[in-house]
């Protein structure tokens, strides 16, 4: 029998499976939303997409090969902070940026176009339950680490 793959594996392929497609369409949504035309700019967003979601998934690697207790960020921020370069190329293809709340603009100030994900489901409901599982993977191993230790 083969050995069971980890949350960590399992939200790792399905990350690779949904990332670049979804800042693709994302930032292609942002261009038709606002009547930018989206034939001239295609292989723009293509490119940008390709490019981002290469390092993004080399990062959200790393991050998820790291021990638990040594990450310092989650894969949602991750994804997060990467969108300051789509968010230059779309400038520079016409778009404007997007009225937000003040939630938003405090909680991801360069996320002028309204691309940054809150949950696993705005990327892809593909991720949700390899996300929730991960992450409650990732807490019962700090907290039974914790207890090992006898903090907890």
């Amino acid at each position: 029998m083969g050995e069971t793959p980890s949350p960590v594996d399992d939200l790792q392929q399905m990350l690779h499976v949904c990332i670049p497609h979804w800042l693709a369409t994302t930032m292609l949504r942002v261009l038709e939303h606002q009547d930018v035309s989206t034939d001239a700019a295609a292989a723009s967003v293509q490119e940008s997409a390709d490019v981002v979601s290469s390092r993004l998934l080399r990062d959200l690697d790393q991050l998820l090969e790291t021990d638990p207790d040594e990450q310092r960020l989650n894969p949602l921020a991750l994804i997060r902070d990467a969108l300051s370069e789509p968010s230059d190329v779309l400038s520079q293809l016409g778009a404007q940026p997007v009225p937000r709340d003040e939630f938003a603009r405090n909680a991801n100030p360069t996320d002028i176009f309204g691309m940054a994900p809150a949950t696993w489901s705005d990327i892809d409901e593909r991720l949700h339950e390899p996300g929730l599982q991960w992450g409650a993977w990732k807490a019962a191993t700090i907290l039974m680490r914790r207890r090992e230790e006898g903090l907890r």
